[in-house]
């Protein structure tokens, strides 16, 4: 601020305007390169990565009871609005051209949408619910672009091959960790959980399980073995990092994926091979108390940490709001209820920040059933239009994605918004399915 106000008032419009003239090129450049925006979206979340202190922080300060919102957050959200407007400006440039019908499950989502922004006029809490709203309302435009802009099957490629560079980039700074910024690998909370570069052992944990598809997939079409070795380098090197996390959730997820795999593929020697690493490794970890999945309330990895005390309080107080809800996104707030008030647990401190770890529930609690409606309206056609399919690669990628996903979501709050890796690689493969379904019929087959 300082330096601001010792530059005089030309000097701050000289920069105001080349800042402008650097947004108004990189959005028309994104127009000409849609890739450029579908980066910005994926790597948005990064931008906490970056600010992230890994050092003893108060209940306050992690689950946020102040309200107070941070430069990241504002980064972020500004990341997405600017890709929200590209995408908005790319759907209705196309659309003008393109007689493409639009599935109804995408009206349904706007409906779902102008719903949870109704809904911040009753919210407990109105700032978030409308920030929130605001914030996925410029999610799915940039949805709506990506929709317009996969006119042809090649760039369904073309997004795949975005998330595998940045897995290998995202593997490499995360393992990079250990040897430049040791302070920072393992979670200052937990210090025996592996965290790397993403701020939190889950969250690095999703990141590790939205993975393993995406390489699995890329190493089936590479014809040299070199790369195909590089591929299994960086899958051993996440599946590492991903034990070191101690995130279990995740962890049950990916071998869940690793088996749909091998099913969707009809490898029985592969399936055989899973079945027999699951059961190796739930009775290793059961066994040698590993340290990462150890938790303060308990020592066994299957202990679910208060979660099923969190669920039962949901639903009780869901029940009691069944039509409406108490607004979009308010999660945890709903603690500040006088009954659920716990001294033993800083996660019923009532805060919009705090998770109630499931997020079919999270959708409940925000909108009522009514809500939870229109949202499996919107989430099961693709899902379930996925089973239709050949049963080829890009089978087996789209059906674990969206298993992994759905599984996670149970004990997380993470395909409900567009604040996460997670939630961001579930809508943009929901888009990307609707249009291989889409050119599916139409006899387009992707290879």
């Amino acid at each position: 601020m300082k330096f601001i106000q010792n530059m005089d008032l030309l000097s701050v419009i000289l920069i105001i305007s080349i800042g402008i003239l650097c947004l108004i090129t990189l959005f028309f450049q994104s127009q000409k390169r849609f890739e450029i925006a579908i980066i910005m979206i994926i790597l948005s979340p990064w931008i906490h990565f970056l600010f992230a202190l890994n050092i003893p922080q108060s209940p306050e300060e992690v689950f946020g009871a102040s309200n107070s919102v941070e430069l990241p957050t504002y980064i972020r959200m500004s990341i997405v609005m600017f890709a929200g407007g590209i995408g908005a400006f790319k759907y209705l440039h196309l659309r003008s051209s393109n007689e493409e019908r639009v599935p109804i499950y995408l009206f349904v989502f706007m409906v779902f949408l102008f719903y949870a922004l109704l809904s911040t006029f009753y919210s407990i809490d109105r700032t978030y619910t409308f920030i929130r709203t605001v914030e996925f309302i410029a999610f799915f435009c940039f949805l709506l672009g990506l929709f317009s802009w996969l006119k042809d099957s090649s760039r369904i490629d073309n997004v795949i091959d975005i998330f595998y560079f940045i897995i290998v980039f995202g593997a490499i700074i995360n393992i990079g960790t250990l040897a430049f910024f040791p302070d920072r690998a393992w979670w200052w909370q937990a210090p025996e959980r592996f965290q790397g570069f993403m701020a939190h052992p889950n969250t690095l944990g999703g990141f590790c399980m939205i993975s393993y598809p995406i390489l699995l997939w890329k190493s089936n079409r590479q014809d040299t073995t070199s790369s195909k070795i590089f591929i299994l380098i960086i899958l051993f090197m996440l599946l590492s990092m991903h034990v070191l996390s101690g995130s279990r959730t995740t962890l049950a997820a990916s071998l869940v994926g690793f088996a749909a795999w091998q099913i969707v593929l009809k490898k029985k020697i592969g399936l055989v091979m899973i079945a027999a690493a699951v059961v190796f490794s739930g009775f290793f970890l059961a066994t040698s108390q590993f340290r990462s999945f150890n938790r303060i309330e308990s020592t066994s990895i299957t202990n679910l940490t208060g979660r099923t005390q969190f669920w039962l309080g949901s639903l009780e107080l869901a029940v009691e709001k069944p039509v409406l809800g108490y607004g979009y996104a308010v999660e945890g707030k709903i603690w500040e209820d006088p009954r659920f008030q716990s001294n033993r647990s800083n996660l019923w401190m009532g805060s919009a920040r705090s998770s109630i770890h499931n997020g079919y529930l999270s959708v409940v609690i925000g909108l009522g059933f009514i809500g939870l409606l229109m949202w499996l309206v919107i989430t099961i056609p693709p899902v379930w239009g996925v089973f239709y399919l050949p049963g080829d690669y890009y089978k087996a990628l789209f059906l674990v994605v969206f298993i992994q996903l759905l599984l996670t979501n149970f004990f997380e709050s993470v395909i409900s918004s567009s604040r996460n890796l997670e939630s961001i690689a579930f809508w943009i493969y929901w888009i990307i399915v609707t249009k291989y379904i889409i050119f599916h019929d139409q006899g387009d087959s992707v290879t």
